[in-house]
């Protein structure tokens, strides 16, 4: 739980399962990016 911290201005709100979807979106758009800029 201590890698969630950062994200502990939700946590009421979001559940464990909807930061980890965020997180991975997240990721897979950042990688989609740089991967259309190569």
């Amino acid at each position: 739980e201590s890698q969630l911290e950062p994200f502990s201005g939700n946590t009421s709100q979001l559940s464990p399962p909807a930061l980890t979807c965020s997180f991975l979106v997240h990721l897979i758009s950042q990688r989609a990016r740089d991967h259309l800029r190569m």
